[in-house]
């Protein structure tokens, strides 16, 4: 919850809270795409996979260029039936805004159990763990994957169209004393370990 729902809660827009808050009525999962087989234990700092925005059809193309970009070691993302996932934003002329998340369906579910990835996603599995084999975690790679501009969590930053000129423009939202969107979702990172500190202190208290 924290990774997944929590970064949509944190992030994202208050049409998309009330998205998130529609799904988890219906049971349906989801993972957090965000580190990457190249970054190691720079999870965030070093992001490979793109999302570029075409005007021509209001959608991003979310790719992992290299197989270094591809997502590593996702939790629950074999079975997930939705996606956060961590690209760099880049704007049809070819700026840079850096890493920002995207909120994006990447497979269905049978009434049966059954998972469908949706196409353009290669969904692998990690090499047999030594521990918490009940939790699967997966690799995730994007070819030319497209999605709504919708996706793009937009609470601090997103995109406006311009009603005299009709082009499509990045706007940033950050929140006084933070400059840099990284900052913010590196932070979701953070908040997960200090809930992983506080059940490890709780259990530990409680076997006192």
């Amino acid at each position: 919850y924290n990774l997944f729902a929590g970064s949509i809660v944190t992030m994202g827009s208050d049409e998309q809270r009330e998205k998130l808050f529609e799904l988890q009525h219906s049971g349906a999962l989801g993972c957090f795409a965000f580190t990457e087989k190249g970054a190691g234990v720079l999870s965030g700092a070093g992001v490979e996979t793109t999302a570029t925005y075409d005007p021509k059809s209001d959608t991003f193309e979310i790719h992992s260029p290299t197989k270094t970009a591809v997502k590593n070691w996702i939790s629950q993302g074999c079975f997930a039936e939705s996606a956060v996932i961590l690209a760099e934003l880049i704007m049809p002329d070819g700026t840079s805004r850096g890493p920002h998340l995207f909120w994006a369906k990447i497979a269905e579910r049978e009434s049966s159990g059954i998972i469908h990835h949706v196409p353009h996603i290669i969904i692998g599995e990690n090499p047999r763990k030594t521990a918490m084999r009940g939790l699967d975690n997966a690799t995730i790679g994007f070819v030319h994957f497209r999605v709504p501009r919708s996706a793009l969590l937009s609470r601090f930053g997103g995109l406006k169209t311009s009603k005299s000129d009709g082009i499509t423009r990045y706007v940033p939202n950050l929140p006084s004393g933070c400059t840099r969107m990284l900052d913010l979702l590196i932070s979701r990172l953070l908040t997960g370990r200090i809930v992983l500190s506080e059940a490890t202190l709780a259990h530990a208290i409680s076997r006192m």
